[in-house]
Formats: C-alpha cells, sequence, structure tokens
C-alpha cells in the first residue's frame, strides 16, 4: 500500500503542475453541450475527495458505516465551480487529495482489509467489486485514484 500512496502523491503533484498550466479563459470551456468544463471536472473531484474523505475516516470508528451518495451534478451546480478561481480550484484539489494520502498512509493494515459488509460496493463505488468479500477501505481507495485518473484525463484534454 506505501507504494500505491506514493504513487497517488506523485500523480498529484505532476498534473496539478499540467492542470495549472491551462489558462483561467481555457478552463471554462466545456467540450461540448452538456459536458463539464475543466473547472467543473476538477471541481468533482473536489466533492469526490470531500465524500471519500468522510469514508475513509468514519470506516475507522464507526460502528454504523453510513455512506450516503451523492448527487454529483447538484454538487457541481450548487457550488458554481465554472466561476470559481482555476487557481483555487486546482490547489484545493491538490492539498485535500495529499490529505487523503496523509490519512490512508496512517491507515492501521487490519482495517484498510477488513471487509464492508453492510453496503455494497454498487452503492458507493466507482467501479464495483466483483466479490463482497472484496469491498474493503483498500478496494474504496483504489476506485477512488482510478475515478480520478478518468477524469484527469477530461479535464487535460482541454
Amino acid at each position: 500500500m506505501k507504494r500505491d500512496i506514493s504513487e497517488f502523491k506523485a500523480l498529484i503533484i505532476a498534473t496539478s503542475r499540467e492542470l495549472l498550466a491551462i489558462s483561467e479563459e481555457a478552463s471554462t470551456i466545456s467540450p461540448a453541450p452538456g459536458k463539464w468544463s475543466p473547472r467543473q471536472v476538477i471541481g468533482h473531484l473536489i466533492d469526490s475527495a470531500c465524500n471519500n474523505h468522510q469514508r475513509f475516516v468514519r470506516m475507522q470508528f464507526a460502528n454504523d458505516k453510513f455512506f450516503p451518495r451523492y448527487q454529483q451534478d447538484d454538487w457541481v451546480n450548487v457550488q458554481h465551480y465554472q466561476d470559481e478561481s482555476w487557481e483555487v480550484l486546482v490547489n484545493l484539489w491538490k492539498y485535500y487529495n495529499l490529505h487523503i494520502s496523509h490519512v490512508i498512509a496512517a491507515t492501521p493494515e487490519n482495517v484498510l482489509h477488513e471487509v464492508i459488509t453492510k453496503y455494497t460496493s454498487e452503492q458507493i463505488s466507482w467501479i464495483p467489486a466483483e466479490h463482497k468479500e472484496k469491498f474493503t477501505m483498500e478496494y474504496l481507495f483504489t476506485d477512488y485514484v482510478e475515478h480520478m485518473k478518468h477524469h484527469l484525463k477530461q479535464a487535460l484534454k482541454s
């Protein structure tokens, strides 16, 4: 897991530089009608960080592991990411994820591998776990990173 965390941190640092190379103006341009602009994509990834951060923390102490879904389009719209400073968004995304890497690194191995039985991966993960016994905090972290990579490709196409 240490290697995964190191790779995650390297991804965040390198990608934040690439994102900041996108101009303020270019960050507002949607690639097609109904598609998010880079600002909205990074806003969505901030929302994802917020939701997953809570999951990663609660999984370590809560007996009743409640993981609410979130309506991603509503979160993006309500927060008006399109009108936010590009630099602020990228830096918020960067530092929030560096903190998440710290949280994951500090998580005991047994907690990372504890199977979550109350919720199914279809309810809270991007790519559902094939077998319920594989639905762990480590799985959720890996899923979180893959989800992020998917959206970073979208943001960097601009």
